[in-house]
């Protein structure tokens, strides 16, 4: 593994990450204000839906950039690739497609069973 390559995928993530979720916290849809002055029911709905949603993407965004940042710690303490849970190596097509990823794909089966 290329540890160079690795560090610049997750950079760049960490950087695209940080681009999508400052414009998301920048949107009006969040503007506590706005919850008040939504006269009709059916708009008052879409409106509070759409202020969920965009709660939901940015607390995804979040959790994201979070786990590329571990990665990246990771990396720089020669942890990276290793399961945080059995201490296996993560497979390499998994770190591959899933750079910031924390578990090997068996131990994240047994997770998300919980």
């Amino acid at each position: 593994m290329d540890k160079s390559k690795v560090k610049q995928r997750l950079l760049t993530r960490q950087r695209d990450l940080k681009s999508d979720l400052d414009s998301i916290e920048k949107d009006e849809v969040l503007e506590p204000d706005s919850w008040q002055t939504v006269d009709e029911i059916g708009d008052e709905a879409r409106e509070n839906f759409e202020k969920l949603t965009k709660i939901e993407k940015i607390d995804l965004l979040r959790k994201s950039l979070s786990l590329v940042e571990k990665a990246l710690v990771d990396l720089e303490q020669n942890r990276y690739g290793i399961c945080n849970k059995c201490e296996n190596a993560i497979g390499e097509e998994r770190l591959f497609h899933f750079p910031e990823v924390q578990y090997c794909i068996e131990c994240q089966k047994w997770i998300d069973k919980k």
